[in-house]
């Protein structure tokens, strides 16, 4: 949710949500709900799985565990901070014994690092909803001071400095300030369009959805549809469903990965069990070598016979049991044999084992990119493994992948194997950088600048490539870099599957959501 969605969605229910009183506070892992009273029931909704959107519904919510500090608390003021994703209920509430405390209701709704805070009357934390935390430096446990989260930009639409893009303006976000930029070729300047803007949030009722299925909060040249805000929980609602109903196409895609998974690895552990075997060639090579050195003492004889070993510390002797009618020479020839076979076996099996760990790595990134799939990439998804006949029948012309920008560079991330493959092995240039989590299932991202790439340029491509890996919550990362030439797919292989050299590795931390959005992310 954006900055601009809160204060359109805040100010217009406003009349509704001041002096409401709170019945009941609940929430779970996914929801922050309040149950509200304002000479009707009705809820304030804080759902992660609807995007971190703050809603409000007249639909009965439920929370598996009850908040009774606010119970029965009354809300006397709302406040947002300019465009930006912190909202603030002022709350009295009346003791027993007839005194009023003042307490604060916080919604920081920054996407994955969202929290919920109460605080007493002197600012202290005395609840919150989870561990995230935007600004690592803020101390946010309980009975610390509440310090709200840094604001990473100085203007809004209410104070603009010398500003001639709205990406630069808080409360937008790279689609928004994109549909906001695009409205400028339909009015005179700039400052006609953000009074157009202005106006849309304070006096619009409805969100508008563009071709990519975003909800925007003011109106834009071309939208697929009107969606008014009494309406936009159902709508959300939907989504949900949507996702609900197609949940099984998600387990069987993660299943058929997971089978495939297990299946490598048991064949890895037979492999690693004939590499142990196969390291004993010298065994058979040395066994070879003792009954040819010992063949004068071994003429005619069987069963325990004495022989001599030779060694650099002299002749040692080891008794050796020959069956009854076994020929020596046979046997000399046949331990030969054994040990070059095996001896040739080794590298073909130390090959085999690096493909069959690269295929289970790849397995693992496949599963990592489901969880981050959407439902239209799911569906798809799910329909190329077990619809089409013929897999190969692939749509080349929309392939989603990220850009980033950064000065003059440009960053492309893939968001699935796919779109990984078609990043590295269709847009970038042989002497552009790719980058990839070490051993970690992460996306794959491409650097492209046209002057010489610093020391720093290396470090944000990293921390962007961290911030896409099974490890972006960690504080240190590992990341692979090398030029794209030495990046190759195996005949045969599947899409992003790769093998690659001559690379570095570099241990960075992840960028936080704020910091990818200051980075032009394309959504």
């Amino acid at each position: 949710m954006d900055g601009l969605s809160l204060y359109k969605i805040i100010n217009y229910f406003k009349p509704q949500l001041v002096n409401a009183r709170i019945n009941w506070c609940a929430y779970d892992h996914d929801r922050f709900i309040l149950s509200l009273y304002n000479n009707k029931n009705f809820f304030l909704i804080f759902d992660l799985l609807l995007n971190s959107y703050i809603l409000v519904s007249n639909n009965q919510k439920h929370g598996r565990i009850r908040l009774t500090h606010i119970s029965n608390a009354k809300i006397v003021e709302i406040k947002q901070r300019g465009f930006d994703r912190l909202l603030t209920l002022n709350l009295i509430k009346r003791k027993p014994s007839g005194k009023l405390l003042q307490m604060k209701l916080i919604f920081e709704i920054v996407g994955r690092l969202s929290n919920v805070f109460v605080l007493d009357q002197s600012d202290k934390i005395i609840f919150r909803w989870n561990d995230n935390n935007i600004d690592s430096d803020r101390k946010i446990n309980l009975g610390n001071i509440y310090t709200p989260f840094k604001s990473n930009k100085k203007n809004n639409l209410f104070n603009i400095e010398n500003c001639d893009d709205f990406e630069e303006l808080e409360g937008f976000y790279k689609v928004t300030a994109k549909h906001a930029n695009e409205l400028r070729n339909h009015f005179s300047n700039f400052e006609n369009v953000k009074n157009f803007i202005l106006n849309s949030l304070n006096l619009d009722d409805s969100f508008y959805l563009d071709n990519q299925n975003k909800l925007i909060p003011f109106e834009i040249l071309s939208y697929k549809e009107k969606i008014k805000i009494d309406f936009l929980d159902q709508h959300l609602d939907s989504i949900v469903r949507a996702k609900s109903h197609n949940d099984y196409k998600f387990v069987r895609i993660k299943n058929y990965y997971i089978k495939k998974k297990l299946n490598y690895e048991k064949l890895l552990k037979n492999l690693y069990d004939d590499l142990e075997k196969a390291k004993n060639h010298i065994k058979y090579y040395e066994e070879a070598e003792l009954l040819k050195n010992n063949l004068s003492k071994i003429k005619g004889k069987t069963g325990r016979v004495l022989l001599d070993k030779y060694t650099e510390y002299g002749v040692e002797k080891i008794v050796y049991y020959i069956d009854s009618g076994e020929s020596v020479l046979k046997k000399i020839e046949n331990l030969y044999a054994s040990a070059e076979k095996l001896k040739r076996a080794l590298e073909k099996l130390s090959n085999r084992i690096d493909e069959v760990k690269r295929t289970i790595s790849y397995y693992e990134e496949e599963i990592f990119n489901l969880e981050n799939m959407n439902l239209e990439e799911v569906n798809k998804l799910y329909e190329e493994l077990f619809v089409l006949k013929n897999n190969k029948v692939k749509d080349v012309v929309n392939v989603p992948y990220l850009t980033f920008k950064k000065n003059d560079i440009l960053f492309f991330l893939g968001k699935n194997s796919r779109s990984n493959h078609f990043v590295v092995f269709k847009i970038a240039n042989p002497n552009d950088y790719w980058f990839h989590a070490h051993e970690i299932p992460s996306a794959h991202l491409i650097l492209r600048k046209e002057s010489p790439v610093a020391e720093d340029d290396i470090i944000t491509a990293a921390r962007i490539t961290a911030s896409f890996s099974k490890f972006k919550n960690e504080k240190r990362v590992p990341v692979d870099y090398t030029l794209r030439k030495y990046v190759k797919k195996p005949k045969g292989t599947p899409e992003g599957y790769v093998i690659y050299k001559n690379y570095k590795t570099i241990y960075v931390e992840p960028f936080s959501e704020e910091e990818l959005e200051q980075l032009n992310v394309n959504d």
